[in-house]
This record gives structure tokens, sequence and C-alpha cells, in this order.
């Protein structure tokens, strides 16, 4: 088991509610298969997501450690407003909700806390439960789970109270924190078993001992929760209890006990979730304990199990490793691991401790084949009746995470990260892993690995980025189809973006171009950053040489653009557009040169045409740009702007370019010269009925440069 050392998928999510956009990130890595797939990421694309242009947007503080997974869910009411929101559960027994589209620190939007020192209802020390796994206090650790066609949010607070130690699962309102009606319930449950701790032929659930480390899972209408212990101290086993999401009475039947005539074999997979298929199994690995059910006993240490959720809880199918026993004598957890089902066949898989790779057909998963000796002969990968076994250290230290998978039109995916290993992209091919490793990290990970998430904006290029959390504290990224090239690290510019700490077994949520970490004492949100100014395009006459519009020396002369009407921060009409001109002195940036930037856009519900001031140098240019809706579509469309002096007055305006204005000089290195430079108008019609957020410049061009000043819309 643990010690204290350790520190669209067709999925069933239309049980989590059919009204979630798609945006939405409700329980743990995205989905109840637990891909850590995020296909709907419109905004990061391996082009933004670098040091200059992607870094932290705002740190919130929270009261303790964030062990659960962020989740995220757009458009809420809350106090009459609409908001982007990201939930975090933290070890203080506390649930907050955050704005996700701040830049700056604000009050939470709610903070519910299910604890109450003056009344004696407090956390859980170290003390109470004679382990430090867990510092420095146990509350709130499996990351919940939202009902999105409820605005329900689920989650399990282990509390002191009166000297007591009690479990409790709360139904809160995701619009206001508050309890729902008939919450919070008691946890408690029993089983018939002589195993540990039983007493008169009954094993009863013990809030003290059980870790509710596992995430949540919503299926059908049930919530679902288990439970490990902490630093295998004993008595204690595997739980899986289920609630009724709407009324939070036990579900008859639904309470599972993974060795009630043995001992431990906890579900901890380190903070992974229950899997399931919406047809109603759900899968789970286990840690070492008890193991007896080849020989007609009901014990599943170091196991994988296939649960029915039909009239109950009851077990279906399993598979036990051949050498079970030497894990159970070696901790070597089959359980450190999570289960990920794959969304296009019926294979899961998993990686524990011993860091041998698991694919196994979840209709028949293989149960368990006994060998003479296991112990001594631990390398054979030809013994357990699975679909594919890569041998012990393929992944190298172990895994204390669930792998990761992506699906592109290439092929599927599958990332791991191990302990003092790299992260590792294997390729799905026929539903088996490539071997070796497609392509790995440069670097590699320390004490616990890693926990990875993908997202992508569906199948198209250049937008699937690997995710994961360093601990050493430090959110990387990785261009997904080449794990050698990393895109971004927030040590790369420590000052503005660290991390500041790290919490073991943590995942980064991405939604909605954010990516959301939990530290020890703070929510950590990263995006694109808001686009700055890149070129000098404006001189004083009285000093030509301050800008370099060009690349050849030349710009505008500040003193010819006010006398057409040009000035720094005032208006300028156009088509009946109204700009504004950058409010920069001569001689300061005051123009986007376009390098596939995104600049936001100020949203207008009722425009239908989005335009731009500017010109091109060395040009014309012109390049693929793409408008991101409020609603999370997008829209390319070709940008070009006319060269600015229209080539020394040899040609005529390009693309349909209006001409804004006209300077009898512009300035260069030796003052003023005689070509005439102008400034353009292009514009793009919106799509009926939709809100820009932002447009993202073109990353390449026929030739020269496209420079923008102002953005507008009407």
């Amino acid at each position: 088991m643990e010690k204290a050392r350790e520190q669209g998928q067709p999925s069933n999510e239309a049980t989590q509610g059919a009204a979630l956009t798609t945006t939405a990130i409700t329980t743990y890595k995205g989905n109840s298969l637990r891909t850590g797939q995020y296909p709907n990421e419109t905004i990061l694309t391996t082009s933004n997501v670098n040091v200059a242009q992607f870094g932290k947007h705002v740190l919130y503080p929270v009261d303790g450690y964030v062990y659960a997974q962020p989740l995220f869910m757009p458009n809420v009411t809350i106090a009459g407003k609409t908001h982007n929101v990201v939930f975090v559960a933290t070890q203080h027994d506390s649930v907050y909700a955050f704005d996700a589209d701040q830049m700056s620190t604000i009050p939470p939007l709610w903070h519910t806390s299910f604890i109450d020192p003056a009344h004696g209802i407090t956390t859980v020390s170290p003390s109470d439960i004679l382990c430090n796994d867990i510092i420095p206090e146990v509350g709130i650790t499996g990351t919940p789970v939202i009902d999105g066609s409820t605005s329900t949010l689920y989650v399990v607070a282990k509390t002191k109270e009166q000297g007591q130690v009690v479990q409790r699962l709360h139904a809160l309102d995701i619009t206001t924190g508050k309890d729902r009606a008939g919450s919070p319930v008691l946890i408690q449950a029993s089983v018939p078993g002589s195993g540990a701790g039983s007493s008169n032929g009954v094993v009863s659930f013990n809030p003290l001992r059980e870790n509710q480390r596992s995430a949540l899972l919503l299926l059908n209408g049930v919530v679902y929760i288990a439970w490990a212990s902490h630093c295998d101290n004993d008595p204690y086993h595997g739980w899986v209890i289920g609630y009724n999401a709407t009324t939070l009475q036990q579900v008859p039947g639904a309470v599972y006990n993974t060795s009630p005539n043995g001992t431990r074999a906890g579900i901890w997979q380190s903070g992974g979730g229950l899997a399931a298929e919406s047809a109603g199994y759900i899968y789970f690995a286990t840690g070492n304990g008890t193991f007896d059910v080849d020989s007609g006993g009901s014990d599943v240490g170091d196991s994988i199990v296939k649960l029915t959720t039909q009239n109950g809880l009851h077990r279906v199918d399993y598979f036990t490793p051949f050498n079970q026993a030497c894990l159970e004598a070696a901790d070597a957890d089959l359980g450190s691991g999570g289960i990920l089902l794959l969304p296009t066949s019926s294979e899961l898989i998993c990686v524990g401790k011993e860091g041998r790779v698991y694919v196994v057909n979840r209709n028949n998963m293989g149960k368990y084949t006994p060998i003479a000796n296991p112990c001594n002969n631990q390398n054979l990968t030809n013994v357990d009746k699975v679909l594919q076994e890569l041998p012990p250290g393929t992944i190298v230290g172990g895994v204390f995470g669930t792998s990761a998978y992506w699906s592109t039109p290439t092929g599927e995916f599958i990332y791991t990260i191990g302990v003092k290993d790299h992260v590792k992209a294997f390729k799905l091919t026929n539903g088996r892993l490539s071997t070796p490793a497609l392509s790995q990290s440069p670097e590699s990970f320390t004490y616990p690995g890693g926990n990875p998430v993908v997202s992508s904006n569906g199948s198209v290029a250049n937008t699937g980025i690997l995710w994961t959390i360093d601990p050493n504290a430090i959110l990387r990224a990785y261009d997904a189809t080449n794990l050698s090239k990393e895109l971004y690290n927030s040590g790369q510019n420590a000052s503005r973006d660290g991390l500041g700490s790290y919490v073991k077994f943590s995942v980064p949520t991405v939604a909605n171009g954010h990516v959301f970490v939990g530290t020890q004492n703070s929510l950590v949100v990263y995006g694109v950053l808001a686009a700055v100014y890149n070129n000098v395009g404006t001189s004083d006459d009285s000093n030509p040489k301050a800008a370099n519009y060009d690349g050849g020396g030349f710009s505008y002369s500040a003193q010819a653009l006010q006398a057409v009407g040009i000035a720094p921060g005032k208006p300028v009409v156009y088509n009946n557009v109204t700009f504004t001109w950058p409010n920069r002195a001569a001689g300061v940036a005051n123009n986007y040169q376009a390098q596939g930037q995104t600049i936001s856009v100020a949203p207008v519900s009722s425009a239908t045409t989005l335009a731009f001031l500017g010109s091109a140098t060395n040009g014309p240019s012109i390049g693929t740009a793409t408008i991101t809706y409020t609603d999370g579509t997008l829209q390319t469309f070709s940008l070009g702007l006319s060269d600015w002096t229209l080539n020394a007055g040899k040609s005529t305006p390009s693309y349909g370019n209006g001409t804004v204005a006209t300077m009898p000089y512009r300035n260069g290195p030796a003052g003023k010269q005689s070509d005439q430079p102008h400034v353009f108008y292009a514009e793009v019609a919106l799509q009926p009925g939709k809100t820009p957020r932002s447009v993202t410049l073109p990353s390449s061009l026929n030739q020269g440069h496209l420079h923008v000043f102002a953005i507008g819309t009407k």
C-alpha cells in the first residue's frame, strides 16, 4: 500500500449532465474513462504556448494543500453574474469557487468550510492517524465530481468532531457553495466477513483508518467513492460505496469490500479515480493485501477488478499478476497506478510500482495464472493471460498516477511518467503498444514522477500539448507529437510564472485557454499572456533613429501622422469603425508585428465585422489568422495588408484594403524621406450570432512583415 514516502470520448459523461458545454472538466482526468484527454481546447496551441506568449495569469490563495484536481465549469451564474468557474478543494476541508478569467487576485466567488473549531469540528491531524503521508492535516483528498445537469458538486470531507473522526459526503450547489437538501450524509457501511477489524462476522467501515484518496465517480445517477489507508496502518480494507446522486441515500447493495475475509487491498491509485463504462461497469486497481479469489475466496489484493453496478456492486471479472505474492512481499503495489480505459476498444491499461505495463481485455481480463517460483522468474511476460505485457522497468521507477491517452488522425498514443524516468509516448497499433517508446522528454522526473494530460483542438494540427507538473514545482508543456520538444516550463521565467510549491500526485486541468494547478497554498492559473507591442513604428522628427518599422531603419513620422489626425490614444474612424490608435509615445513599441500572437477583442455581441488598422513592410503580406468566439468555436481567414509605401508608389492597395491615411514623408536614418507611407484598413465578416473573444495573427506570411496598430468591430 502507500507508505509515508509517497508524496469527446465515448464515456458516460452524458450521465453527468447533457447540458455541459464541451469545455467543462467535471471529473478527474476529464472523463470517466480517465483518459486525461481534453480535446476541446481551442485557444492553446504549440505556437502560443511558449515563455514569450504564455504564463501565469493569477494566483489565488487557499487555506490548505490542494491534492484534488481542480474542476472547471463555464457559464455559471453566481450572484446574478455569469462566470467561467474553477473549483478547488483543500486539505483544510474547504471548497472554493474562483473566477477563471481574472488577471489579478480577487476574492473567491464563494468559499465553503466544513470545519468549525469553535464548536470542536476540525481537520484530522497526522497524529490522529499515526501517519505523515498527508501533511500538515487531512481534510479533502479525493477529487470531487460535478453533475452539470443539476449544478451539484459532490465531495467527501474528513473531519474530527468532539474527538471522533468522521467522513461525510456533501452535495454542494455550485452557484452558492451551500449543501443541497439532504446533504451531508455520514459515511458508514458494513459487509459480512472475518477480515481485519471484524467483529461477530462483520467488517465495518472505519472512518479513522480509511483514506479517501481516489477521485469520485458519477455513473448513471450514482456517486461512487473508494478508499484505501493511511500509511498501511491496520486494520483497513479497500471499499467502494455508492450513493444516489439525488437523495444521497446509500444505494441498496452498493457496498463492495476488497478483502472482507483478509486485510488491506486498498484502492488509492495515487489519486486516480474509479474508471467506468456507461454500460455500468467499474474498474480499479488494488494495492498490497490478501489474495485468495483464485481459490474461491473474496480477497483481491494487487489486482485489477471489474464490478457491475447492476443490483448493487458485484465483482464480475479480475486480473491478478502471476507474481502477486512477490509484489505483496516487496510493497510493489499494482494499485499505485490508476486504470485507463481506451475509448476506441475494450482494452484497459495499468502500470504499477513495478513499472510493468499491462494491456488487458476488459471483456476477458485473464484472472490469475500461477507458476512455480514466481519471485525467481519475475521478468517473464508470457505467463499472464493479457493482451500485452511489457517487462518490469519499462517505466523506470514505477507509476504513481494514471497514464494519459490522445487520439489523432495519425494514431492513438499513450503517455506515462515514471520515477527518475522521462515522459514517454507509446503508439497504439491494433491494440498493442509500440516498443520502444516513440518519443520521450529530455527531462526525467523525481519521485513521484508525473500525472500527464493532453490538450488539443480535436485533430487540428499543432494543437496537441502534453502537460504535467514536475515534482520540482514546475509546470511543463511538451509537443504531444514529439516529446523531445518542450514548449514551455514555468521555470523559464520563474519570477513571473513560478508555482512556488508542489503537491504529490497533482494533475493540471486544461480548459478554455487556461491551465489550473493546485499547490500547497494556492490555485495558480496560467494562460496566453496579453499580447504586447513588439515593434516600434513611429519616431519623432527630432529623433528619427528611435524607431525601425521596416527593419531598414525607416518609420512613420509622429508629426506627419498627427497632421492627418492620427495621434496616440485618439480615435481613428474609417468605414464606420472607430479604432483607437495606440497610446504610445514616439520611439516606443506601438504595433503588433504578426508572429502568431493572440490579441483580445472587446466583446460586442451584435458585431458583424472585425476590422484591422495597419500595413505591411517589405510586402504586401498575407497569412492565415484565426478568430476565437466566446462559445469556443474558431474561424480562420486570410489577413492581408498592403505595403506601407505601396512599394515606393509603384503599386496599388492589395487584398481589397482601404486607405485610411497617407502621409507626405516618412523618417529614416538620415531624417525625412519622400516615399509616402500609408495606413490601411482590412476587414473580415464575423459568423452570424457569434461574439469574438480574440484573434490570433498569422504565424507565417507569404513575404515581409504584417503590422497591426488597432482592431475594431462594427
